[in-house]
């Protein structure tokens, strides 16, 4: 009987450890898609006053 409560411990054990290593690696891609997100709006703000810098200049040349 013990030696199946060990085994049984045993596999419960190895379960949990796979389970964590899931866990962990989840939050590992949770927090690179989050990163992903940051630097695409990053991008985003700099393309958008990128551009607005350009067409100030091209409004000031056309009145001048």
């Amino acid at each position: 009987m013990t030696i199946v409560l060990l085994a049984e411990l045993v596999s419960t054990s190895v379960r949990l450890a796979l389970s964590l290593k899931v866990i962990s690696i989840i939050s590992t891609l949770r927090l690179a898609q989050s990163v992903v997100l940051v630097q695409m709006f990053v991008l985003l703000k700099q393309f958008i006053r990128e551009n607005n810098t350009i067409l100030r200049k091209r409004k000031k040349a056309r009145f001048q």
